[in-house]
C-alpha cells in the first residue's frame, strides 16, 4: 500500500513500470523492509510506517482466537493488535511485538536500514528471556529477519509449523533452513495444509469448543483496508517530485531503469534547476550506460547545489563513470573532492554512509591500478565505517570487492570466508550489481582453487544477469573468466567465449582497459592449447609493446610476469634450453609481487619440466593447505597433455 500511495498520480511512468515493481513484491524477489528503505531516501519514513493504520479496522479471525488460548507467551513480528483484541475479558496474555504496534507508527520497524540496527535493547531482552532454552513453536511465519533468526538459535527445541498446499512443495527459505541445518533434531519441521488447527488440537475441549463457536457466529469478512485520516493527510503531503524520485530509485533497484530514466527525462523539464532531480537522472544515466550524459548531469548537479550530501554525491558519481571508463587519475582527484565535500555533512549517519561508498569505490580504483596493499587496507576500512553505521549496501559492497584483494594473492579461503559472511544477506537485500558481482568473485574463486563444477556455475549466473540487465562490464569480465576456465576442455567454445568478451568492450562505449588487457592475454594461451606456438609468441610480443606504452595510462606490474610465464610453458612443450630460465625469472617476480598461485603454478612447471617422479612433498603440502586444486590433481597425475594458466 505504501508504493501504491507514492506512486499514485505520479504520472510519468507507465502502468507496466509500476507492475513490475508489484509482481517482484509479490514474488519475494523485492523484500518490503528494501523497496520501504529505498522509498525513504526521498518521503519521510514516518509517512511510509502511515500504511500500518490500515490495520486499526481489522478484525481477529479463527487462527488468533486460537492464540489466545494456549496459555503461553506469544512473539509476533505483526504490528497488528488482533491478538490484544482476541483476548477473553477471564484471560491474560503475555504478547511480544518485536517489530512494533499500528497503534504507535514511531515503535514500528519496517525498514531494512533499521532491521540492520538489530531490535531495540528493551525488545532484544524480552525477547532472548521468552526463547533461551525453551520450546518454541513457529507459527505463520517465513523465518526472513536478519534481527530475529539468531535469537532463536538458543531454544532448547523448535517445532516449525510450515504451510503447505499439497503437491506443491513447501520448502523452508534458507535462513530457516540453516537454522535447522544448526540444531539438527532439537528443529522439527511440520508441513499442514491449515498450521493453526494443529494449535487448535492442542487446546482443552473448552477452549475448541469456545473458539468453534466464535468461528460459527462470526461474520463475513468485510474490512476494507483503508488509511487514517492523518496518514492519508500525510502521504498526499508529499511532493510530486519526491514522489517521481522515490519511485525511480525503486524502478533501478528492480532492474527497470529504462522506465526510470525516460520518467526522469519528464522530471528534468519540470525542475531543469533542482539538482536533487538532476542527480537522479545522471544516476539512472549511468545505470543505463548512457555515460557521456551521466557525466554531463553530474557536473551540472554540482555547480546547481552547495548542499554537502548532494555535492558529494554528484562528485563521487563522476568518479564512478570515470573509473568504468579506465580514467583512474580523474576518478581519484574527483574522489578527493568528494571527501572533502562529505566531510561538511552534519548527519553522522549521512556523513558516515558517504565516506563508505567514497572508500569502496577508492579501494576498487586501487584494486585496479595494481595498489593492492592500498586496496586491502580501504576495504578494511569501509567496512569498519559500514558496520559501524549499521550500512547493509556498504558492508556487502566492501566485502564482495574486497574479497578479489585476497583472491589475487592466492589466499582463496580466507576470500571464500569473507565473501560467504555476506552472500546470504546480499542474495536476498542486495542491489542487483552487488548480487551479480558477488557470483562473479565467487565463481572465479572457486574455479582458481579447481572447483570448476560450482565455480563454472557461478560465473555462467553471472553472464546471465549481465546479459539479462544489459551491464556490458559485468558481461566483459564473465566472458573473459568463463574462456580461461572452458579453455582446457572445449578450446572452440573458449573462442566464442573471448569474442563475446571482445563485443561487450566494444558495446560498453568507454574503456575497459584491464579486461581488454586480460583479453589479448587469453588469446596468446588460447593459441598455446591449440599447440600454435608462433602465434601465441606473436601475440605476447604485441601485449608487450602495449605494456610499455605510456600511452596505455595504467602501470600492470602482475601482466608481464604472466608473459614470461606462457612463453616458459611454450618453451618446456617444445623442449627448449631456455625454459627453466624463463619459468624461474616468471617465478621470482610472482613471489616478489606476493601472487602466491602463480608463485606455485611455476613451481610446478619447473617440476614437470626435471621429470622428477614424485613431487616435493613440501610443494604438494603448499597447494593442499592453501586450496590450489588444479596443481594439486597435476602434481599427482603426471599426465603431459596441456597445463592451462590463468592470468587472475
Amino acid at each position: 500500500m505504501a508504493f501504491n500511495e507514492v506512486a499514485r498520480g505520479t504520472g510519468v511512468y507507465p502502468p507496466e513500470a509500476i507492475d513490475a515493481v508489484a509482481q517482484q513484491l509479490d514474488n519475494d524477489e523485492l523484500r518490503l523492509e528494501v523497496l520501504l528503505d529505498l522509498m525513504a531516501r526521498e518521503v519521510p519514513a514516518r509517512t511510509l510506517a502511515g500504511v500500518y493504520s490500515v490495520l486499526k479496522g481489522a478484525k481477529p479471525t479463527r487462527p488468533h482466537n486460537i492464540l489466545v488460548r494456549l496459555g503461553v507467551p506469544i512473539v509476533t513480528t505483526n504490528q497488528d493488535e488482533l491478538i490484544e483484541l482476541a483476548t477473553p475479558a477471564n484471560h491474560v496474555v503475555d504478547v511480544l511485538h518485536l517489530h512494533g504496534q499500528a497503534s504507535d507508527l514511531d515503535s514500528v520497524m519496517t525498514m531494512l536500514s533499521q532491521y540492520v540496527e538489530g531490535l531495540p535493547q528493551p525488545i532484544a531482552d524480552a525477547f532472548a528471556a521468552l526463547v533461551t532454552g525453551r520450546h518454541v513453536v513457529v507459527y505463520g511465519y517465513s523465518g526472513r529477519d536478519r534481527d530475529i533468526m539468531p535469537f532463536l538459535y538458543h531454544a532448547h527445541r523448535i517445532t516449525w509449523l510450515q504451510y503447505r498446499r499439497w503437491p506443491d512443495p513447501a520448502p523452508l527459505f534458507p535462513e530457516a533452513q540453516l537454522l535447522k541445518d544448526r540444531l539438527r533434531a532439537r528443529m522439527r519441521v511440520i508441513e499442514l495444509p491449515e498450521p493453526a488447527e494443529w494449535l487448535f488440537d492442542r487446546l482443552p475441549a473448552s477452549h475448541r469448543r469456545e473458539v468453534d463457536n466464535l468461528s460459527a457466529a462470526a461474520l463475513p469478512i468485510s474490512f476494507v483496508a483503508a488509511l487514517s485520516t492523518a496518514a492519508q493527510t500525510a502521504f498526499d503531503a508529499v511532493s510530486l517530485r519526491d514522489r517521481r524520485l522515490a519511485l525511480a530509485r525503486v524502478l533501478v533497484h528492480c532492474n527497470e531503469a529504462e522506465y526510470a530514466y525516460n520518467g526522469l527525462r519528464k522530471c528534468v523539464r519540470s525542475w531543469p534547476q533542482d539538482a536533487r532531480v538532476v542527480l537522479r537522472m545522471a544516476a539512472t544515466a549511468e545505470v543505463v550506460q548512457r555515460r557521456p550524459e551521466a557525466l554531463r548531469r553530474y557536473a551540472r548537479a554540482t555547480l546547481l547545489t552547495v548542499d554537502p550530501v548532494l555535492k558529494a554525491s554528484a562528485l563521487l558519481g563522476r568518479a564512478h563513470v570515470n573509473a568504468n571508463g579506465s580514467d583512474h587519475a580523474t576518478a581519484l582527484d574527483e574522489l578527493k573532492h568528494a571527501m572533502t565535500a562529505a566531510q561538511r555533512i552534519s548527519d553522522p549517519h549521512v556523513r558516515r554512509r558517504l565516506l563508505t561508498r567514497i572508500t569502496n569505490l577508492r579501494a576498487r580504483i586501487h584494486a585496479m591500478t595494481n595498489h593492492e596493499a592500498q586496496a586491502a587496507r580501504d576495504y578494511r576500512h569501509a567496512a569498519d565505517l559500514a558496520e559501524r553505521n549499521n550500512d547493509l549496501d556498504g558492508k556487502v559492497t566492501a566485502k564482495i570487492f574486497g574479497s578479489d584483494a585476497l583472491h589475487s594473492r592466492g589466499r582463496y579461503l580466507e576470500a571464500l570466508d569473507q565473501l560467504s559472511e555476506v552472500m546470504e544477506d546480499n542474495a536476498t537485500y542486495g542491489r542487483p550489481q552487488t548480487r551479480m558481482w558477488a557470483l562473479f568473485y565467487r565463481g572465479l574463486t572457486l574455479c582458481s582453487m579447481g572447483r570448476l563444477k560450482t565455480g563454472m556455475g557461478d560465473l555462467n549466473a553471472c553472464r546471465d544477469e549481465a546479459l539479462r540487465t544489459d551491464n556490458r562490464q559485468a558481461m566483459a569480465w564473465a566472458e573473459v573468466a568463463i574462456a580461461s576456465y572452458v579453455r582446457r576442455s572445449n578450446v572452440a567454445l573458449a573462442e566464442q567465449h573471448l569474442t563475446a568478451c571482445r563485443a561487450a568492450i566494444k558495446k560498453h562505449g568507454l574503456p575497459l582497459t584491464v579486461c581488454d588487457v586480460r583479453l589479448e592475454w587469453e588469446y596468446a594461451e588460447l593459441a598455446r592449447a591449440r599447440g600454435a606456438w608462433s602465434e601465441a609468441l606473436d601475440r605476447l610480443d604485441a601485449l608487450d609493446s602495449r605494456l610499455r606504452d605510456p600511452g596505455l595510462g595504467m602501470a600492470m606490474p602482475y601482466m608481464p610476469p604472466h608473459l614470461v610465464a606462457v612463453r616458459g610453458e611454450i618453451a618446456r612443450e617444445r623442449g627448449d634450453a631456455g625454459a627453466a630460465d624463463l619459468l624461474r625469472d616468471a617465478r621470482r617476480t610472482f613471489r616478489a609481487g606476493g601472487w602466491r598461485h602463480s608463485a606455485v603454478r611455476m613451481e610446478v612447471a619447473l617440476w614437470l619440466l626435471r621429470g622428477d617422479t614424485r613431487p616435493p612433498a613440501s610443494l604438494v603440502d603448499r597447494c593442499s593447505r592453501y586450496g590450489y586444486g588444479n596443481e594439486t590433481r597435476r602434481l599427482h597425475s603426471h599426465a603431459k597433455t596441456y597445463y592451462p594458466l590463468h592470468s587472475w
